[in-house]
């Protein structure tokens, strides 16, 4: 993770929603501009991908709609994602904390 820290990423998608609901789209709109604004990311780092996708469930799940092509998305990279390899990319606490939050992730997709 190049350009930000992990919490930083997930800041700036929730700040993204909010902003983006704020200007009159709904979470299924708001969650297809978060993908459009961050699709280099998407398409460049598995790790940030990941990041994305749990908090786009997050919100999808907080606003009362999760797109089922995001669930389906973020279930299969939380099956996937090989954490041995994002583990050097990230701080100890970065590490623990995405864990959590995969956990999380999963029993809310559940």
């Amino acid at each position: 993770m190049d350009k930000w820290s992990y919490e930083e990423l997930q800041e700036f998608i929730h700040e993204d929603i909010e902003e983006f609901m704020g200007d009159g789209l709904d979470i299924r709109q708001a969650s297809s501009r978060v993908q459009v604004e961050y699709a280099k990311s998407i398409e460049d780092s598995e790790l940030e991908k990941l990041i994305i996708y749990m908090v786009l469930c997050e919100e999808g799940v907080k606003h009362g709609f999760l797109r089922d092509d995001i669930k389906e998305q973020t279930q299969e990279l939380l099956r996937r994602i090989d954490l041995g390899y994002c583990d050097p990319q990230l701080s100890d606490e970065e590490r623990l904390k995405l864990r959590d939050d995969m956990n999380r992730t999963s029993s809310l997709l559940a």
